[in-house]
């Protein structure tokens, strides 16, 4: 009875965070200028405060800006960090290292690199759709929508998602964003 009272409370919080990204990634898109280090902040108090580990260092470039929906540039920054904690959690030291640069068409290429177990992007393709695993689910925890839910947020706001990756150097997730507003228009 125990079992099958932790299995019923497991499904019941994996439909949980599946309808929240779904909902989030499906809301309408109201794009303003944000700071990413200051989101990348809350997201590593948020999970800290909710009990996952303190041992991995961040670092994040200051001053970074995109043009893009607050909500739902957080709903980015948090899947990829989850993501980057449960890679790192067999890393002796591990880090993660977000960076921002201007790329082509006013866009704004954020990375989120860590120093975990990695992947093999022969099969990167099934990272970015839904239930889309490269690793079992005992190695890496979660229901499979991450990823399918950033690609989906980044290109509704005219973005791009890319991978560069080899197992055992850590992963780099790179996502782009518009450009802040001034850039834009001037």
């Amino acid at each position: 009875a125990d079992t099958i009272a932790r299995v019923s409370e497991q499904l019941a919080q994996q439909v949980d965070r599946m309808m929240a990204v779904y909902g989030a990634s499906r809301r309408d898109v109201v794009p303003e200028d944000v700071e990413v280090g200051a989101v990348v902040r809350t997201v590593v108090e948020d999970l800290h405060a909710a009990g996952e580990r303190t041992d991995v260092r961040v670092e994040v470039a200051d001053g970074i800006v995109v043009h893009a929906d607050p909500l739902l540039l957080r709903v980015v920054i948090e899947q990829l960090l989850t993501n980057a904690w449960k890679a790192t959690r067999d890393t002796l030291a591990p880090v993660v290292d977000v960076s921002g640069r201007s790329v082509a068409d006013g866009l704004v290429e954020l990375t989120v690199r860590d120093n975990g177990i990695g992947l093999d992007l022969g099969q990167a393709d099934r990272l970015f759709v839904p239930a889309g695993r490269l690793h079992p689910v005992e190695a890496f925890p979660g229901v499979g929508l991450g990823l399918a839910s950033v690609a989906r947020i980044v290109e509704r706001h005219g973005g791009t998602v890319g991978v560069d990756s080899e197992p055992g150097a850590g992963a780099a997730f790179s996502v782009a964003f518009p450009g802040p507003a001034a850039a834009v228009r001037g």
